[in-house]
């Protein structure tokens, strides 16, 4: 394919993208770290299970159930909320190696079809980061003018 070819196409909807090798370099080497960056996520919502079990288990047998009952019930959803991402990143991660390894169209499909749910889970959850903080943005100032 020459240079012409490329700055002719005019983008018709049913043109098909290539796949070059360095695209599929690039694709390859985001699909090794993202195997990487997940197996990591793993292992320490792993740890995270641990300290929640013996550090909760601890408080609750200390003598303080009602804080124990709380820190297990923050550590579940925390460790929920983890999880989502890094799990859309791990088959991203697996299926984009397989459909390069085997030029596998519908792999290709459902890595990508990860990745965009990986990028839209936190998208919302920056949303809703960003509206919680406006609200305690209004809450201090409701509370400051509310002292004068």
């Amino acid at each position: 394919m020459d240079i012409d070819n490329i700055l002719d196409d005019t983008g018709n909807p049913g043109s098909e993208l290539i796949i070059t090798d360095a695209i599929r370099s690039f694709l390859a080497e985001s699909a090794r770290w993202g195997k990487f960056i997940a197996i990591i996520g793993f292992v320490f919502i792993g740890l995270g299970v641990l300290m929640m079990l013996f550090g909760g288990g601890a408080m609750i047998a200390g003598g303080m159930a009602g804080m124990g009952g709380i820190m297990i019930l923050v550590y579940v959803i925390a460790l929920g909320i983890s999880l989502i991402p890094i799990y859309y990143l791990y088959n991203f991660a697996t299926k984009m190696q397989v459909a390069l390894r085997d030029d596998n169209q519908v792999f290709l499909r459902d890595a990508f079809e990860n990745h965009k749910s990986m990028f839209k889970f936190y998208g919302i959850l920056m949303a809703i980061m960003l509206g919680f903080y406006a609200l305690m943005f209004l809450i201090g100032i409701i509370g400051g003018l509310a002292s004068f």
